[in-house]
């Protein structure tokens, strides 16, 4: 049963984990999203940090950007640390977020795009949004969200 636009709406929750592709991350793998929104229902996007399991790879990019990102920024996770939501070790890029209005969401999932996960433990949001604050790279706007 598709929800509708509000049932959707109601059904997030900070700490939500959704599962889609993006064509600022990857066209053709889908990665996990986690809402880390102070509050949802009065701004205007959310604010969704990116995990990738290609650890190797996110620091091979921060070794090549030293000279503009602190190496700090980067969070590694266990599954056991997720509730086993994410299924290998993983690390989110906290000088990277997507933004993205719940409308375009709601279409994603109306277009089975896009899959609701769980939600994370929250002290691994709490970390996230602290860090997100810290972020060189992140928009006082946008820190001002989390």
């Amino acid at each position: 049963m598709i929800l509708s636009e509000k049932d959707f709406l109601n059904n997030i929750e900070v700490w939500s984990v959704f599962y889609f592709k993006v064509l600022e991350v990857s066209i053709k793998i889908p990665h996990y999203f986690v809402v880390i929104n102070k509050d949802i229902l009065t701004s205007p996007v959310l604010v969704l940090p990116v995990a990738t399991s290609k650890i190797e790879k996110r620091k091979k990019y921060y070794e090549l950007q030293s000279n503009f990102l602190d190496k700090w920024s980067l969070i590694f996770v266990k599954p056991e640390e997720t509730n086993q939501i994410l299924e290998k070790e993983s690390v989110f890029d906290c000088n990277q977020i997507m933004i993205k209005t719940i409308q375009e969401l709601y279409e994603k999932y109306i277009d089975k795009e896009l899959d609701y996960v769980w939600v994370l433990p929250e002290n691994l949001v709490l970390k996230l949004r602290e860090w997100v604050k810290l972020a060189k790279e992140i928009d006082n706007w946008i820190k001002d969200l989390v």
